[in-house]
């Protein structure tokens, strides 16, 4: 072992081998250090070689010291692992087709582990094993290895990208260099998946399924790690310590052909991940992190994370084609142990990953390249650089002064306001969302002076659009679509794009006045609006997403492709929630225009606003229940689940009239949820029945168990990949000769949904549900459920039974819209079973399990408190507001893993869950920005200019916001009772105006 050690009064480290295992530090300068960062892992370097994860470190090391430098020379980089595609393109179930497998080409003489990129299958965990076999040659060659994975060793139940392997030890299994070999997955529970790519990514070795290949360019995803290791890189370490500075660069150069990636250095401390306390400086050196672009990270947002979550790039930088994202300089760790550190160099990037008791800080380049431009080809002499630099500061080190700060006489609308807009609206780097954030985004962040806010701006100026207008959807990877379901089959375009990007042009030029932004987004968001106006028919005062010049897929029927952010629900045709953006889009065009002096043009957008308000109001007002319904679709059917979202982003929008407002609010506060029952909820299966034309294939059922009546059925259906296949569902009393209860054609059926048809509340008793007048490949999936009830074929009895569901009627349940969460309002208010893109079983998860269907999201309180200000008053959004900020104040600070501390279960990155408060939702900090716009009323338009319609409480005698840029000042606004008084904080200038509660005065022009 080779052991060395550098220090001066400010910096002590010392490591062995290449890992630095040692930094303490004094930021006084006195040489009393504090207790050590670093914990098992220690500071190291980590290359990852055509997907092989590389360690350095060896006992052939060699080192040299002076006084403040240390050389670490012959730092061995040894190769273990193998590894077929690093990402995936589908999913596969063992159950459904046994002996899954794949050949191999044996990298070395001996294998340790074998890693599986297993999931959970259709949502419902196995219970039984995986087993799997290793075999010489191929698939009919001998057992090497026969071992299987137990349930609760899946390492991720998501189909994460990247991949997440599961790994089963192989012991020391011996092979022949370069020969082939075969492992096989078997296990007959359909709860296990097994991900694979067809994108040919390993030239090892075949996918096959049961003996045979099913596609020549198909490789499930998995590695290997051999052991001994091969020598594939060699490093040398120079670490210089001046002052409070660690400035260190390790150079390493290629032995053989390799391309690099995710190449950086690991600093790994202690971590307690479980809990929820972060103020034990032993377990949690650090508080926060913040950087050069804007972005600022809590430590309670890690707490309770899976190992996984690192590696699904929770980074301070992301990788963008887009020009938004700038080049990071540095990143600031605040310190709980008496110093602060400063890490930076030109590109830095930081994740991490953890484990129950360390946290691993990855620190890498190329923090804005695409994922291609992050691989670097390397031939054997090579050598290629990585700087790892870090200053040591006092603790406490102050944020910079473009965070927004807010006072008050009342306790919470002060530091814990503050606070918790930092935590939720800095927190997501830099332009990487796609269009259907715009309004979100522009709301939390174009009123500061962040650099996100520019990042924002560069993201907004490089959305493509097509050349017929249409605003491209995913801009992380500038794609036309939304990522799912496959682009490449259906059409996932989203079409509040369009409206959503022009409001947020306007709202970004409202608030900076930018003339040379105006000049260069006008003839874009004409485009844009044009596209509105005439391929989606929006001159006639709505827009209907599948007129001709839209999407003939996005009917709004259940099992139709999503349309906006709510991607799981079937929004379509004439849809209330693209249509209030609509709104917001014209009235945006009409500021805009008098902006650039197009008069004309501005009186035609305020007269199609006020089209679209009559027309939005006549279609969408569903006067029984006093609240506005989420879509009518091609066939008429009114889709109204409840929706908060709609009602709260339209008042919002003020789409309704006064007493409308009063009547969502009624309905919000004191309206029943509705739900159903599952009377009969078949399980999956193993295989599909496949309809001919011209059968009618049945499948009787029998509810009188249940003791209630039923009011909708619905079948599994399969096309096998069609999209022009149609059918007939009918419902029978008694068997298949029973007479017709409710019969309705499906016009397109969709591969892998459920079907589902209304009937009138039927009593209970024996009934058959019957699929007929099939056009194209039709099948019904047989469920592996023991079930009594006859499957039939024109009347022959078949192997069933055929997976069905039987609903309940609705009843009312609790009337806990709002109070459910508290902090946040449920999203619907009516259990949605089927109106869903056909991938999400809905019927099968109960309700309010999953945050669009009676769930919440977090940045709907925004929008709660902005309705409420200006429909109801002052206390009735003030009480929405310390509602808020009286559960944020608890020590999860509504952020980090599942469970909250009040044990509410979280949606997040690796699957789904009734709530969504942080991460992957950029968009809440639109919670705490509610008070500004709700409360304080403050807001900016291109024309009107910064206004404020104040609704202080009685409880509050004045607030103040810090840090507000606008137009190239920055103000500090004071609210009291009756007076605003706006100070310009470059200049000392102030001025005070006089308003009366709820009505809009002018600040600023």
């Amino acid at each position: 072992m080779t052991s060395y050690a550098l220090r001066n009064a400010v910096v002590s480290a010392a490591g062995d081998n290449g890992t630095l295992t040692e930094l303490r530090f004094d930021p006084a300068g006195k040489g009393r250090f504090g207790p050590n960062l670093l914990t098992a892992g220690g500071l190291r370097f980590e290359l990852d070689a055509d997907g092989s994860k590389l360690i350095g470190g060896g006992p052939d090391t060699r080192f040299t010291a002076t006084a403040n430098r240390l050389r670490i020379e012959n730092i061995p980089f040894a190769n273990t692992t193998v590894v077929a595609p690093g990402d995936w393109d589908h999913g596969y179930d063992p159950a459904l087709q046994p002996g899954v497998g794949q050949s191999f080409t044996a990298p070395t003489s001996s294998l340790g582990q074998l890693g599986l990129g297993l999931y959970v299958a259709y949502g419902v965990a196995p219970t039984r094993p995986l087993q799997i076999t290793v075999r010489s040659d191929g698939p009919t060659g001998a057992p090497l290895f026969v071992g299987e994975i137990a349930p609760g060793q899946l390492a991720t139940p998501a189909a994460a990208h990247p991949a997440v392997l599961t790994w089963i030890d192989l012991g020391d299994l011996e092979c022949t260099p370069g020969a082939t070999y075969f492992f096989e997955l078997r296990s007959d529970d359909s709860g296990w998946g097994v991900l694979f790519s067809d994108q040919n990514g390993y030239d090892g070795g075949q996918m096959y399924a049961d003996g045979l290949i099913p596609n020549p360019a198909a490789d499930l995803v998995f590695a290997l790690r051999s052991n001994p290791g091969v020598r594939e890189f060699v490093g040398t370490w120079d670490i210089r310590l001046d002052r409070s500075e660690f400035d260190s660069t390790l150079t390493v150069t290629a032995e053989r052909d390799r391309t690099v990636s995710l190449d950086g250095f690991r600093l790994t401390t202690a971590w307690a991940k479980a809990g929820y306390d972060t103020t034990d400086p032993v377990t949690t050196p650090f508080s926060q992190f913040f950087d050069s672009t804007g972005q600022y990270i809590p430590i309670e947002l890690h707490k309770r994370r899976p190992a996984v979550w690192g590696e699904q790039s929770m980074e301070i930088g992301a990788n963008s084609v887009f020009p938004s994202s700038v080049a990071r300089e540095w990143i600031h760790f605040s310190g709980q142990n008496g110093y602060d550190l400063r890490f930076g160099w030109h590109d830095i990037k930081l994740n991490w990953i953890m484990t129950d008791a360390t946290m691993t800080h990855q620190f890498q380049q190329n923090s804005y390249a695409p994922d291609e431009v992050l691989k670097h080809p390397m031939t054997a002499g090579d050598t290629r650089s990585y700087p790892f630099r870090f200053s040591v500061r006092p603790a406490e080190t102050p944020l910079p002064t473009y965070f927004p700060t807010f006072e008050s006489d009342h306790p919470l609308l002060g530091q814990p306001l503050t606070r918790m807009f930092r935590d939720r609206g800095f927190s997501y780097f830099a332009g990487n969302v796609g269009t259907d954030w715009k309004e979100w985004m522009s709301r939390i962040l174009d009123w500061t002076g962040s650099p996100l806010r520019d990042g924002e701006r560069r993201n907004l100026e490089g959305i493509t659009l097509d050349e017929d207008g249409y605003v491209w959807t995913w801009n992380p990877a500038n794609t036309r679509g939304w990522p799912f379901p496959d682009p490449t089959v259906y059409d996932t375009r989203h079409f509040t794009t369009n409206p959503l990007y022009i409001v947020a042009a306007a709202r970004y030029y409202a608030w900076t006045g930018d003339t040379r932004f105006l000049r260069r987004m006008m003839p874009k968001v004409r485009r844009a609006m044009e596209f509105l106006t005439r391929n989606l028919n929006g001159a006639s005062g709505l827009v209907t997403v599948d007129a001709p010049g839209g999407s003939p897929e996005h009917t709004g029927r259940d099992n139709a492709t999503g349309i906006n952010y709510w991607d799981l629900i079937s929004h379509g045709h004439l849809d209330a929630y693209t249509n209030l953006y609509f709104y917001a889009a014209a009235r945006a065009m009409y500021e805009l225009e008098c902006e650039a002096g197009g008069t004309r043009a501005a009186q035609k957008w305020q007269q199609l606003a006020d089209r679209i308000r009559a027309s939005y109001n006549e279609t969408f007002w569903n006067s029984a229940e006093g609240r506005y319904v989420q879509a009518v679709d091609v066939d008429g059917k009114v889709h109204d689940y409840g929706s908060v979202y709609v009602n709260t982003e339209a008042m919002a929008a003020g789409l309704p009239t006064d007493s409308m407002g009063a009547s969502i609010l009624d309905w919000l506060d004191n309206g029943a949820t509705e739900v159903t029952e599952n009377l009969i909820l078949l399980g999956n299966g193993s295989a599909v029945h496949e309809i001919t034309e011209g059968q009618v294939i049945a499948q009787e059922f029998d509810t009188s168990a249940s003791g209630g009546a039923f009011a909708q059925v619905a079948v599994h259906l399969f096309t096998y990949g069609g999209k022009d296949s149609s059918a007939t569902i009918t419902v029978r009393s008694g068997g298949i000769d029973g007479e017709a209860v409710s019969s309705v054609p499906i016009p397109v059926v969709a591969d892998g949904g459920f079907h589902a048809i209304d009937v009138p509340n039927c009593p209970p008793g024996h009934y058959t549900v019957e699929v007929s007048d099939t056009v194209g490949r039709v099948g019904w999936l047989v469920s592996a459920d023991d079930y009594g009830g006859r499957a039939t074929v024109n009347g022959a009895e078949v192997p069933g039974p055929l997976r069905i569901a039987v609903v309940s009627p609705y009843r009312n349940g609790p009337a806990d819209i709002i109070t459910k969460w508290g902090f946040t309002p449920r999203t619907t208010s009516r259990k949605n079973n089927f109106w869903y893109l056909w991938a999400w079983q809905g019927v099968i998860v109960p309700w309010g399990d999953q945050l669009e269907d009676g769930g919440g999201d977090l940045y709907l309180s925004g929008y709660d408190i902005m309705a409420r200000a200006r429909y109801s008053s002052a206390a009735d959004a003030f009480g929405r507001v310390t509602a808020l900020l009286d559960r944020y104040l608890l020590a999860d600070r509504l952020c980090g893993g599942s469970p909250l501390i009040d044990g509410i279960g979280l949606q997040n990155e690796i699957g789904a869950g009734p709530v969504g408060v942080d991460f992957p939702f950029p968009e809440s900090g639109m919670a705490p920005v509610g008070v500004l716009y709700g409360v304080l009323g403050i807001d900016a338009e291109p024309h009107a200019g910064l206004t404020a319609a104040p609704n202080l409480p009685s409880e509050v005698g004045w607030v103040s916001v810090d840090q507000v840029h606008y137009r190239g000042r920055v103000l500090k606004i004071t609210v009291r009772r009756s007076t605003i008084t706006v100070r310009d904080q470059r200049t000392g200038r102030s001025k005070t105006v006089r308003y009366r509660s709820g009505k809009r005065v002018r600040l600023a022009r």
